[in-house]
């Protein structure tokens, strides 16, 4: 995240109860590790690909070195997709659109997922990390699972993210697990900091897993709209 713009990486964490709770995981997150199929953290996604593992701080230069290939691989790829994004903040709801067209290749099953981010959070967890970035709060679609585009036509999907509703979604989740779990978190990390939000949106193949394309965009704790464009 030092190395690239988010414009050019957009990197977004999904937290998981595993293999402790975490109270920043929520419906979202945990909808999304199913459809990846995610049964360890720390795991990570490159076009939807999952590998997992972690290690000591020793391992971080050839981790990195692995990782930083194949992003570079995929950032020198043509994009199959252009997405036009605006968001803005207004009346207590992120109210985002988004613009899909320019689809090349042959895929027949297409969603177009778009995340609300917090950009960063601060919470001391079990693996002695303090401060969290990019952390997903929840994710547009019928059950979290994004929309599906038509690959042969332009489409546009307006999606408002009510923050109030998420905040009480949030906190409902927390307090169920609390309750299943029989524990206490000892910070419940439910509500949201408006002036620290931003959205990404991606375009994924659900078959091959390959995203087409994203974009990420900043957004205003106000009413001005803002947007960008991914090619």
């Amino acid at each position: 995240m030092d190395r690239y713009s988010l414009n050019d990486v957009a990197v977004v964490m999904y937290h998981l109860h595993i293999p402790l709770p975490d109270p920043m995981t929520n419906p979202s997150t945990l909808a999304r590790a199913e459809s990846l199929k995610v049964l360890v953290t720390p795991s990570y996604a490159i076009d939807g690909n999952i590998a997992s593992g972690g290690g000591s701080r020793e391992e971080s230069v050839p981790y990195y070195t692995r990782l930083n290939s194949q992003i570079e691989e995929r950032l020198v790829a043509p994009a199959e997709a252009r997405i036009l994004l605006d968001a803005f903040q207004a009346n207590g709801k992120v109210n985002t659109k988004v613009t899909v067209d320019r689809i090349s290749g042959n895929s027949s099953e297409l969603r177009l997922q778009i995340a609300l981010i917090e950009d960063e959070l601060s919470y001391s967890g079990q693996n002695n990390l303090r401060f969290h970035p990019m952390t997903v709060r929840s994710l547009g679609g019928e059950g979290h699972l994004g929309f599906v585009i038509d690959p042969s036509k332009k489409t546009t999907v307006e999606h408002s993210f009510d923050l109030d509703k998420i905040t009480e979604e949030l906190k409902a989740h927390l307090d169920n697990i609390e309750k299943e779990r029989e524990i206490t978190f000892i910070q419940k990390k439910h509500e949201m900091d408006k002036r620290n939000l931003s959205v990404v949106a991606f375009v994924q193949d659900m078959e091959s897993r390959n995203v087409l394309q994203s974009a990420f965009i900043k957004v205003r704790p106000d009413s001005d709209s803002n947007s960008v464009n991914g090619y």
